[in-house]
This record gives structure tokens, sequence and C-alpha cells, in this order.
């Protein structure tokens, strides 16, 4: 399903749920100590909508605060990034309805749970700046589905040269709650499974090796099968395949 086609889904809010959900304390974005290359934002799931955006989006990217919808945020991301951010999007939906509902044993708690990706977006000037965004479970209503995210930014123009879209992912360390996420998990070996986890939480070669006791090229070997028997290029794409299920 579409980034599109999941925003204009009805979602599976309970209707009786309204008046409660403005009972939820949501933070004061404009008191958060960002730095002077960040902007933040929280969006209400609810209703697929930015609710709050700090000034210093307009500061960092021109666009104005009431500017900013989700369609919108698509159209500024960079022609080259926008099908894996996209991705990435239906992949965050994906997890926040079939896995934070499930209930205590699955349970994704608020601020446990948080996802990272490097991409470009255009800023008014027509120039491209490259941003790492962090986005976090904020609120959950009482039948489990998440109300409420927040997001941090930071302008990496002049940081980082990359040039691909980045995504790594932290989730609690529940076999069984991954194993409902991830649905290629049977085709990897154990320790195939074990490696794919730490370079979706963004380690390296180098300290996957010194957690697993292993050597550096056992690592980058298994690292080759693990991209060959899921049939992708990179560590971006694996994350990307694991957790949208297709």
């Amino acid at each position: 399903m579409s980034v599109t086609n999941l925003l204009n889904k009805q979602l599976q809010f309970d209707p009786e749920l309204s008046s409660y959900h403005h009972t939820l304390a949501v933070p004061d974005i404009s008191k958060m100590p960002l730095f002077g290359n960040q902007f933040a934002y929280i969006i209400d799931a609810s209703k697929g909508a930015f609710i709050a955006v700090t000034e210093s989006f307009e500061r960092i990217t021109g666009h104005r605060a009431e500017q900013l919808t989700i369609p919108f945020w698509y159209d500024i991301v960079h022609p080259d990034d926008s099908p894996i951010v996209k991705r990435i999007g239906e992949s965050l939906y994906r997890i926040a309805w079939q896995v934070l509902p499930l209930g205590p044993d699955y349970e994704l708690k608020p601020m446990t749970f948080f996802a990272y990706a490097e991409y470009r977006i255009k800023k008014t000037d027509g120039n491209y700046i490259r941003i790492g965004r962090q986005t976090s479970l904020v609120t959950k209503d009482r039948l489990g589905y998440p109300v409420h995210t927040i997001g941090v930014c930071s302008d990496l123009t002049g940081i980082s040269n990359r040039q691909d879209v980045v995504f790594h992912i932290n989730i609690p360390e529940k076999d069984e709650m991954e194993n409902l996420i991830f649905s290629h998990v049977k085709i990897l070996s154990p320790r195939e499974w074990e490696i794919a986890k730490l370079l979706m939480k963004g380690w390296d070669s180098k300290t996957i090796a010194a957690e697993l006791n292993l050597s550096f090229n056992t690592v980058n070997t298994h690292r080759r099968n693990i991209l060959r028997r899921i049939g992708v290029k990179n560590t971006t794409q694996l994350v990307l395949k694991l957790t949208s299920g297709n």
C-alpha cells in the first residue's frame, strides 16, 4: 500500500476516544533544547497532520510552518531519494498499525522506539540540504494505536557528503515481536538474523565483530550472504525490505 493510500485510509481509531485524545500530554516543542541546525515537529497520527512545528523550520528551509503537511513534505524530498523515503513511511506505518496494538507482550513504549533516516529536502531557494530525521512515538490511545509522534531533524549539509538514503530502526530486544514484524526471518540462519538485527540499528561491521566475537571478514561475509538471500543491494534496502513485509 502506498503512503498516499495509507494516509487516505480510514484510521482504526475508536471514535469514542476522540475526547480522550485531547487529554493526552504532548510535549511543548517550542521549549525543546535544539541545536541551531535542528527543527522539530509533532504529528497527530489520528489526523495525519502536523500539529506543531518549531520556528527553526522556516529559518533552516525557508518554508513557512503553515505550509507543512505530509503531502508537502514528500513534495520537497529530492526526486532521487523520494521512492525510498516513501517506503520508509510505509514501513513505519506498518509497524505502528500491526505491532503497537498487539498488547503488553509486544508493546513498543513511547520514546523507546525510534527510526532514523537521512535524505535530502528542497529549500525555498531551490537548493537541497541533507537532513537526519529521528522519529519517536510520544503517545498512544487506550487501544494501543499511535496518536502523536515527534520528529527532530538536523541539517547535516557540510557535515555529511553522502548522497544515498540512510535508514536505521531501534526496536526492543524481543524475538517474538521481531518475528511478527519481519516476514523474512526464516530464510536467514540464526547467525545471519543476529547480524541483520544489528545492521538495522546502524552498527558497522567492526562494531558487530567485537560484539559477537567474530572476525571482521566473517561479519562481512555474513553481510554479503544476508543481502543476497533477501535480494537487496545495500543495508538501507535491507532495512526497508525486512520492515515492509514485501
